[in-house]
């Protein structure tokens, strides 16, 4: 699978991209993806690699609730919270035009977390009312859904996605926040 330059400028893998956060499970995660996907793994014979902006799910945080197989596949990813500690939440600005799309990535995992729960939403509340002058809209990307109807799953597991979502919408400019996706 090669990427062609120029057509594909990111892609948003939204959560349970392991079935259990095992060594093994992100081995054979990065065997498959990684010559497609950038992350931990250098390209083989200098092929360009889709950018990627992972979201944790559940069950990459099942057995390892520091994320630590997560940040191993991704390496650079997140919020800089310090210890050798993995954040999953972050944002990144995408320039288009004279059009700042800031792309927020969250993480609803909200038991698994635990006290980094509440580091996540000191996150957001200061990278988005910080430098609001900095972004014009928000794309939002949680694992859990707000609402789904889907059959047999929960919408707003926990009610951690409402929470978030509330957090991002006092910490923007009225109207930014434009699209939220969830799996």
């Amino acid at each position: 699978a090669t990427i062609t330059e120029g057509r594909t400028e990111f892609v948003v893998l939204l959560g349970n991209l392991v079935p259990s956060s095992s060594v093994a499970a992100w081995k054979a995660f990065t065997q498959t993806w990684g010559v497609i996907l950038s992350g931990s793994e250098p390209p083989e014979g200098g092929q360009l690699r889709v950018r990627t902006l992972p979201v944790a799910g559940n069950t990459d945080a099942a057995q390892d609730d520091r994320y630590t197989g997560f940040g191993a596949a991704f390496p650079g990813v997140g919020a800089d919270i310090g210890f050798n500690l993995v954040a999953t939440w972050y944002h990144v600005d995408l320039a288009v035009a004279n059009h700042t799309w800031r792309l927020v990535v969250v993480d609803s995992n909200k038991s698994s977390l635990g006290s980094r729960w509440d580091e996540q939403m000191a996150y957001l509340e200061k990278s988005l009312t910080a430098d609001q002058d900095a972004y014009d809209s928000v794309l939002v990307f949680v694992h859990h859904p707000l609402i789904t109807l889907a059959a047999g799953q929960p919408s707003n597991e926990g009610e951690a996605t409402s929470e978030l979502l509330a957090q991002i919408d006092g910490a923007t400019k009225v109207g930014a926040i434009k699209a939220v996706f969830s799996s």
